[in-house]
């Protein structure tokens, strides 16, 4: 070399970091420990295409119409129904959808199941601030009991609120003029006129101009769709419905009301004629409060176009139970005025499902038209009875279960590489810069290299120096890199390379400062966790009593791992390694395979059995 430099030193080493590849040795691997339990995918483990499954199935729903709606999601336990679903809710929250997660596996019984269901859209409705969640009540309120009501309970207030002096002299007046005209005896008489003609009006339409109904012999069903209804028109009225003559009673009562307080305010208690504004003011701001209760009542602030209702955990009920919710669901949502408003998702194991339908219908195998009526016959049937359509979601090959393990151990690593690589180059970059700088006046010459001191080799003579002005500080920065660099690969060249303890002087356990340091990692996986995780996952989802594999089930895998992990640290020092706790997994997960490792690590294969 013409000469060398710090720079230089990073260069080589680089070059032969890759094709000699990391110092190791046979118990030398490397291992995470950083923690990450969440269940769902983060927004960075998302793949197997379920954003384009999303945004398909929200244009299947925005453009469903305005019928009854309902399509099932078919796949096995842990295949990522519910993980669709929930990004499929985030897309239609542009579409002004609200969604609600229904879990039918809670209260699979009924009457529970209704109420559940209830209960559970009443929490969503009922959920926000209080200005924008009273006026639902309200609405509520009068959908379900009339508006005729409320306004009673106002003119009442008005009457309250009327001077009462003022009204005795005008009920006195009235009375005094009826008197003089009919007589006292005919004013009693045409009271109760009055009285008799209210009983025989109400007895002639109770039996000549009303339709006998019983709806309140229908049940508790019946009882609870009636007040689901109630509650979607509370929450999402629908424009053009209302009560005119309620609305013109309402009007007439804020009137009454802003007279009785110009009548306060009024010449009645000597008011001076100067300050008669007063009276004005006051029946203004009461008919304006009253417009404002009515405004704030029926104008529905964040009003959703619809509501997506997704009925999750289905597959877990028992086999009656499943259809019987299904079929609960489907008659109370099919009433047009809940159709209006709300759409079904139902999530459910399909081979689960069939059962059920062919369990329900068993008799047919021996009625006299059992030859019609076919396994086939059955579920097509059935399922189109209750469902609009369907998608179904298969199990995952091994390239889709490669992705899922690369987005869920292995992106946090990638991610860490491709950040240093960038640095790397970013620094190299700068100490080439540095280095096509003009050299500075020599001063000195033939000076052997003393330690620790900024100088640059001679071009032709390398035990000789040149003395010079000061390095730059982005050179002795890389100069002092590779230094620690090289540092770490000796120390860790020498700690593989001690010779072995006698098993007396091994410790059974680290100590907590050893466990500590060994936590002390900045990152999930090593490259050899998810090399051995990888290989562990595509043996276990090939055994045939284990099923299929879904995103759920790595995730699982992988908690486990982690957890076996952190207990080996602890509890075996350095005896272990991620394969080897990976094949101990497979091992006592595989029911036909051998245990030969168990038999020759007893100790890591007792805290494999805990979490395996």
């Amino acid at each position: 070399k013409r000469y060398e430099t710090g720079v230089t030193w990073i260069t080589e080493l680089t070059k032969l970091e890759k094709p000699l590849g990391p110092y190791t040795k046979h118990n030398s691997v490397q291992f995470g420990s950083k923690d990450d339990w969440d269940r769902d995918a983060a927004d960075a483990e998302i793949g197997l295409k379920v954003d384009d499954y999303a945004g398909a199935l929200r244009d299947v729903y925005t453009k469903a119409g305005l019928g009854e709606f309902s399509l099932a999601v078919f796949g096995h336990w842990g295949r990522g129904k519910t993980f669709l679903m929930k990004r499929l809710a985030k897309r239609l929250k542009a579409d002004n959808y609200e969604a609600v997660f229904f879990s039918s596996w809670k209260y699979p019984t009924t009457p529970e199941v209704w109420v559940h269901l209830y209960e559970t859209i009443a929490d969503k409705a009922c959920a926000g601030p209080f200005w924008a969640v009273f006026p639902r009540i309200v609405r509520t309120g009068i959908a379900r009991s009339g508006s005729w009501q409320i306004v009673a309970a106002f003119a009442a207030l008005a009457f309250s609120l009327t001077p009462k002096l003022y009204l005795i002299k005008l009920l006195g007046e009235a009375i005094a003029k009826y008197v003089r005209l009919v007589g006292i005896g005919g004013l009693i008489w045409i009271v109760f006129l009055g009285f008799e003609i209210y009983r025989t009006k109400a007895k002639l339409a109770h039996n000549y101009m009303e339709a006998r109904r019983h709806v309140e012999k229908l049940g508790l069903q019946a009882t609870i769709g009636r007040d689901l209804k109630a509650l979607l028109d509370g929450w999402m009225p629908v424009s053009g419905k209302g009560g005119k003559m309620a609305l013109a009673a309402y009007t007439f009562v804020s009137l009454w009301i802003a007279w009785s307080a110009w009548s306060w305010f009024g010449h009645q208690f000597g008011l001076p004629v100067s300050l008669t504004w007063i009276n004005w003011a006051s029946a203004v701001a009461a008919f304006t409060l009253m417009v404002g209760l009515l405004l704030w009542a029926l104008i529905p602030v964040g009003k959703p176009a619809r509501l997506l209702l997704v009925i999750d955990d289905l597959d877990r009920c028992s086999t009656d139970q499943l259809l019987h919710v299904l079929e609960s669901v489907k008659l109370l949502t099919e009433e047009p005025d809940i159709s209006l408003r709300i759409q079904v998702a139902a999530l459910v194991d399909e081979d689960i499902l069939d059962h059920a339908i062919l369990s329900k219908h068993g008799d047919l195998k021996q009625a006299h038209c059992s030859v019609k009526f076919g396994n086939l016959r059955v579920i097509r049937e059935n399922r189109e009875k209750i469902f609009t359509t369907h998608l179904r979601l298969p199990a995952l090959d091994q390239d889709e279960l490669a992705e899922v393990l690369d987005l869920v151990i292995a992106r946090e690593r990638k991610a860490n590489e491709k950040a240093e690589a960038a640095e790397r180059q970013h620094k190299h970059k700068e100490a080439e810069d540095e280095s096509r700088k003009p050299a500075s006046k020599t001063v000195v010459v033939g000076q052997p290299i003393p330690p620790d001191t900024r100088t640059r080799l001679h071009e032709d003579d390398p035990d000789t120096v040149t003395k010079t002005d000061p390095l730059s500080d982005t050179e002795l920065a890389a100069r002092n890199q590779a230094a620690q660099d090289a540092k770490q690969r000796l120390d860790s060249l020498n700690a593989q390379t001690e010779p072995n303890q006698s098993s007396s002087q091994k410790k059974s356990s680290p100590n907590d400062a050893q466990v500590e340091n060994l936590l002390k990692v900045d990152f999930r996986f090593g490259k050899d966790e998810e090399e051995a995780i990888t290989a562990a996952v595509a043996k276990l989802s090939t055994l045939a009593d284990s099923g299929p594999w879904g995103p759920r089930s790595v995730r699982a895998f992988v908690f486990r791992y982690q957890l076996a992990r952190m207990l080996a640290i602890r509890l075996c020092g350095k005896d272990w390694t991620p394969k080897l706790i990976c094949d101990l997994m497979v091992e006592q997960s595989s029911p036909d395979q051998k245990r030969e490792l168990a038999q020759t690590h007893t100790k890591l294969a007792k805290i494999v059995s805990q979490v395996a």
